[in-house]
């Protein structure tokens, strides 16, 4: 999995938000919503997001 931050424009207003994207399904999950810069790291057993 990879978490980004994605921007875009929607009926002319800027959306941001962290979304988890599954490399093996190709599905996108937002899980925050208005974050801008966000910083990241995965745990060492890669089941966390911090």
């Amino acid at each position: 999995m990879i978490a980004c931050n994605l921007k875009g424009t929607v009926n002319n207003i800027m959306i941001n938000g962290l979304n988890i994207y599954d490399m093996l399904t190709g599905e996108s999950t937002q899980i925050a919503v208005d974050i801008q810069n966000a910083v990241t790291c995965w745990s060492p057993s890669g089941e966390k997001l911090i």
